[in-house]
């Protein structure tokens, strides 16, 4: 008997790699959010970690970045526990409180915020003129969704007479 030379490498690797989710929020943002999942192996290594970008306006739940590769070809799906809220439409504003006929006490001004974009008005706004004179095209200020988003602000404060 002859003993084969010893110069084979066997390298086997039966084992799926282990994927971890990240980059998923519960709070609102108007920007871009992207999910990563993070790779381990220790087996044969990973091919490589992955990411799926949100760019446009939505509410989603239960969001995976992919699946991760070994070097063996072994694969996992990272888990789906993540949830990307992006709204980036600005909130609409609609004024009211103010009035045509004199007063001798104060006016107050409101903006009530109305949000279609998903995360909801921050709060309205309100501007109290305490003071005499007569104004036209006044706005009680800008409103803002829990996003960021702000609506346009028009403050022209011309006095009349």
């Amino acid at each position: 008997e002859t003993q084969c030379p010893a110069n084979q490498t066997v390298k086997v690797d039966k084992t799926a790699p282990v994927c971890v989710s990240s980059g998923g929020s519960d709070t609102w943002t108007n920007a871009s959010r992207t999910l990563t999942g993070t790779c381990s192996d220790q087996g044969s290594g990973c091919v490589s970690n992955v990411s799926k970008d949100y760019t446009t306006q939505t509410e989603v739940y239960n969001q995976s970045a992919g699946t991760v590769y070994d070097k063996a070809g072994n694969s996992t799906v990272c888990p789906a526990n993540q949830t990307v809220k992006i709204d980036k439409t600005a909130p609409s504003c609609s004024s009211s409180g103010g009035s045509s006929s004199w007063t001798n006490d104060s006016r107050t001004l409101v903006g009530t915020c109305s949000d279609s974009g998903g995360s909801g008005c921050a709060g309205n706004v309100s501007w109290n003129i305490n003071w005499e004179g007569e104004w036209s095209n006044l706005s009680p200020g800008k409103v803002k969704d829990n996003a960021g988003n702000k609506s346009e602000e028009r403050r022209e404060e011309k006095e009349c007479g």
